[in-house]
């Protein structure tokens, strides 16, 4: 039967296997390195995080308002036709959007980093200390660089809608990669151009170059 877990955490460790487990209104589950979690529904208010070498099998089912944080080490891969809503990737943890996938609404923490290739990101927030890069095909709409937050775009890449907050810096390297309208930078952000790179259509206020 399933194990529902209610303002409740429950730490799983190297050896350790769950399954059918319900996470909802504060239940929290963490999974470590060589832990097993099979058939896990989180509900809203539930929050799964997931460290390196952790291992989820079977299906994972996440309600409105359930949380995934991804930390220490370990790798969400969004691959072509799949969807991520709302992940948080923190220290340690990566998120890598390929071609043909979809992360919609993430927060990048402090020692976090979303790589987004050929795929695209929707509406995400860079906090202090967190990294979005954007290769070759890589398309990031609508985020939101917060004080020490960095977005990087390579060649290819493609930053649209971006909001630069004071502190927060958008780095444009060499090889066509570009800015496209609709990109504000709020007072002393800072626009990093490499050379090759186009920017265009920005709208500035104490911009740092």
């Amino acid at each position: 039967n399933p194990k529902e877990c209610l303002w409740a955490q429950v730490n799983q460790a190297a050896g350790g296997t769950t399954s059918n487990s319900v996470f909802s209104n504060g239940g929290m589950q963490v999974i470590f390195s060589g832990g097993i979690q099979s058939g896990v529904t989180v509900s809203g208010g539930g929050k799964l995080q997931l460290g390196g070498g952790a291992v989820v099998a079977g299906t994972t089912t996440f309600a409105s308002g359930a949380i995934l944080e991804i930390v220490n080490g370990y790798t969400l891969t969004v691959s072509s036709g799949q969807t991520s809503g709302g992940v948080i990737v923190g220290a340690g943890g990566r998120e890598i959007v390929q071609s043909g996938g979809v992360a919609s609404g993430t927060t990048i923490n402090n020692s976090g980093i979303e790589t987004v290739q050929g795929g695209l990101d929707l509406n995400g927030v860079i906090s202090p200390g967190g990294r979005l890069i954007l290769s070759s095909g890589g398309v990031a709409s609508g985020t939101v660089i917060l004080n020490g937050g960095v977005e990087t775009v390579s060649s290819g890449g493609t930053a649209s809608g971006t909001t630069v907050s004071s502190g927060g810096a958008l780095e444009i390297l060499g090889g066509g990669a570009y800015i496209q309208s609709n990109t504000q930078f709020m007072s002393a952000a800072l626009l990093k151009i490499g050379s090759g790179a186009i920017a265009s259509g920005q709208t500035t206020s104490g911009l740092i170059m």
